[in-house]
């Protein structure tokens, strides 16, 4: 028997996703796993400045660089993502 709209519990605002976190997270997973931006770039295909915009909080990235992003550090790319809700992301485990 499908539910009414009046039985179904609105889902709610998504938690915030900063940015700033993320950027933080990007950084400090590179620095782990011991790289430069440059190294990063070269690995991921991600330009250069987009990989600095990124740990700065200046631009919004889009999911296919992210999953770049991450295989090339070695994590996987749900860690990266929930990163921007924590502000942490290791160099363990694999993309």
């Amino acid at each position: 028997m499908p539910l009414s709209d009046e039985q179904v519990e609105p889902a709610g605002e998504p938690a915030p996703f900063e940015l700033t976190l993320l950027g933080r997270a990007v950084a400090s997973a590179r620095g782990a796993a011991r790289l430069t931006i440059r190294d990063l770039a070269a690995r991921s295909g991600v330009e250069p400045s987009v990989l600095r915009d990124i740990e700065q909080a200046r631009v919004d990235c889009d999911l296919k660089d992210l999953h770049a992003i991450a295989h090339a550090l070695g994590i996987r790319f749900s860690q990266l993502i929930a990163s921007g809700e924590t502000g942490s992301a290791g160099g363990s485990g694999r993309a």
